[in-house]
């Protein structure tokens, strides 16, 4: 659990200093596939802290994909359907040569973490959003899911309603 020890370590001893720093947070609009995924990043030494804001979507839309590196997740509120599962085959198969292992569902807080480079999941919010944050570490190199729809950064009025939103989780948290 080396990830979501990380992961906790961050949010106990930095996470609200790098909240109230506006000028950190790098932002991008993941829309190539559902769920739609609004994030707030940035690099922390070796390892990338995201912020998320994932949309509802339907089961049919939820994209089974891979992480090009270790991580582990907070999941902070929402409804948050997911399926774990690997794919021994490579990145560029068809979604029925993934196996799944389990699947679950959350309703509110939870951590985990994805420490296999054959790991696969889908995530599907079944609230109009969750919101998450994301430690990932060194990529393994083994590729993701690209598309040919150029990724936008989120407006500056959308960065800082997210970046209040989660500085607030913590002000009330902690």
């Amino acid at each position: 659990m080396k990830m979501i020890d990380e992961l906790k370590s961050i949010e106990r001893i930095s996470i609200k200093d790098l909240l109230n720093s506006s000028d950190v947070w790098n932002s991008i609009k993941v829309d190539y596939h559902h769920p739609y995924v609004e994030r707030l990043w940035t690099d922390i030494e070796d390892y990338r802290l995201s912020l998320h804001v994932i949309h509802r979507c339907e089961m049919t839309e939820s994209l089974y994909h891979p992480h090009n590196w270790p991580s582990a997740m907070h999941i902070l509120d929402g409804i948050y359907q997911m399926g774990i599962g690997y794919n021994k085959k490579g990145l560029h198969t068809e979604p029925s040569d993934i196996s799944t292992l389990t699947t679950f569902e959350n309703h509110g807080e939870m951590y985990y973490e994805m420490v296999e480079k054959d790991g696969y999941h889908y995530v599907k919010p079944s609230s109009d959003v969750c919101h998450t944050i994301m430690l990932s570490g060194i990529p393994w190199g083994t590729g993701s899911p690209k598309s040919d729809k150029p990724l936008t950064e989120l407006s500056e009025e959308r960065k800082e309603e997210i970046r209040k939103w989660f500085l607030d989780y913590f002000n009330h948290k902690n």
